[in-house]
Order: structure tokens, then sequence, then C-alpha cells
């Protein structure tokens, strides 16, 4: 699917490297072109014919960003210390207080802070959390 990556030969040693990334998260991820092209944001013809010259700073950024993530960053954490992260980016970043996040997202405000301190929480209520934290953050973060 992807021998394009692989044995295609480009002169410039950068475009080896993208051509790589592309291929890691196209084999880790089972992707086609396509969806990396969705993904990134970059045109398809760029996806197939990897050449660095055509590939901008911003590209790259986001290739570097989303290749480190998946492969890495979420496998490499807890979905609960990453949800806590987010309280605690939208606690640091909107100056909202516990109080305030508890009654954005419908919980007791003592539910909301126990599991900000791994406290002891039912399931059901730490999987509102979670969720309600996670579409929050989506909100609020859209007119950025």
């Amino acid at each position: 699917m992807f021998g394009d990556f692989r044995n295609s030969s480009v002169s410039n040693q950068n475009s080896d490297v993208y051509k790589e990334k592309f291929h890691i998260l196209s084999k880790n991820f089972d992707l086609k072109p396509e969806q990396l092209s969705k993904l990134l944001n970059i045109p398809i013809s760029k996806i197939n014919n990897v050449k660095d010259e055509e590939i901008t700073n911003d590209e790259k950024e986001k290739i570097e960003y989303i290749s480190a993530m998946l492969n890495y960053g979420l496998p490499g954490m807890e979905a609960n210390e990453r949800v806590q992260i987010l309280l605690d980016t939208l606690i640091e970043e909107f100056q909202l207080s516990i109080s305030n996040i508890a009654k954005m997202i419908n919980v007791e405000e003592n539910d909301l802070l126990n599991f900000k301190e791994n406290g002891s929480i039912k399931k059901e209520i730490e999987l509102k959390i979670c969720v309600n934290l996670v579409m929050l953050n989506f909100i609020l973060n859209q007119n950025k």
C-alpha cells in the first residue's frame, strides 16, 4: 500500500524522515494516504510524493506533533492522567475553579475534587467527568 514511501529514491535525506513518519503512521494505525492527508491537513499529493522542499514548516510541525502524540503520547499515559491534565489546563488557562467546572460539566464539586486528587469515585461518575471534561475543553477551545 505504501510502497512509494519505502521504495522511491529521494535525494534529500529530510524527505526520507517524513516518508518514514508517514510509513510508521500508516503501518501502526492501518491508515491509508487519504486518511493521513485528512489527519495532517496536508494535500494528498504531498503524502503520495514526499519532497522535503514542498513540505512547509507548519506541515513539518504538524507531522512531528501528531506522529509523536499518536505513537508515544497516547500510549505513554493513562487515560485518567490525560483527563487530569485537561482539568488542570482548564483551571489555569481559563482561570476556572473546581466549582465553576463542576457546574459546567454537571457533577458534584466534591466528586470532581476527588477525581482531581485521585480519590475514590464511582465508575459512572468518573466516566461522566472524563467525557464532559473532554467536551468542555473542545467547546472552550473552539474560539481560539
